[in-house]
């Protein structure tokens, strides 16, 4: 199935509501209304991924300003619905938020989950090119330390990131 990607529309939000209950899955956090709300603020970019006018699903980007003015770029959040998956949906939006970041950023992150809902998650990232930062499993945005107590939740994860490169001052991924 060859998706087409694109920046998420005011419309979006309302079918996305749909589908995710439909596919019988609960979205805790934010709804999509509010995911449309923060890229209007230019807090993130949301990318839709359809076919034949049907979502399939979405990426978000945030960018973070450090307090040295330095601008990190992360993958926050993908889905795409379960009857869609294993179509080359997320490997599409992943190149798709990609080929946009270059323009402007060298550097990507993404924060996985590690339970078993996020294996294909973290097999798509590593098959492209993603690393470990090596600083062990976070809860909450934070190191979990050793010995420490967490429950499996989405918050429990290991932060990833790959270097884009540049060639000839046009990037490339």
């Amino acid at each position: 199935m060859k998706a087409t990607v694109r920046a998420m529309r005011e419309s979006d939000a309302a079918a996305f509501d749909y589908e995710y209950t439909l596919s019988g899955e609960i979205k805790s956090g934010e709804t999509f209304k509010t995911l449309y709300a923060r890229q209007r603020m230019k807090k993130v970019n949301v990318y839709v991924a359809e076919f034949e006018c049907k979502l399939l699903g979405y990426i978000v980007v945030s960018y973070e300003t450090t307090l040295k003015g330095e601008i990190i770029v992360h993958i926050e959040d993908m889905y795409v619905l379960p009857l869609f998956r294993k179509c080359g949906v997320g490997q599409s939006l992943l190149n798709y938020a990609e080929r946009e970041i270059v323009r402007r950023y060298d550097k990507v992150n993404a924060s996985i989950g590690i339970g078993a809902a996020y294996g294909a998650a973290q097999r798509l990232f590593i098959k492209n090119g993603y690393m470990p930062d090596g600083m062990g499993v976070r809860f909450n945005g934070r190191i979990l330390q050793e010995g420490a107590n967490a429950t499996n939740v989405r918050s429990l994860c290991l932060k990833f990131s790959k270097e884009l490169k540049t060639l000839d001052d046009v990037k490339i991924y």
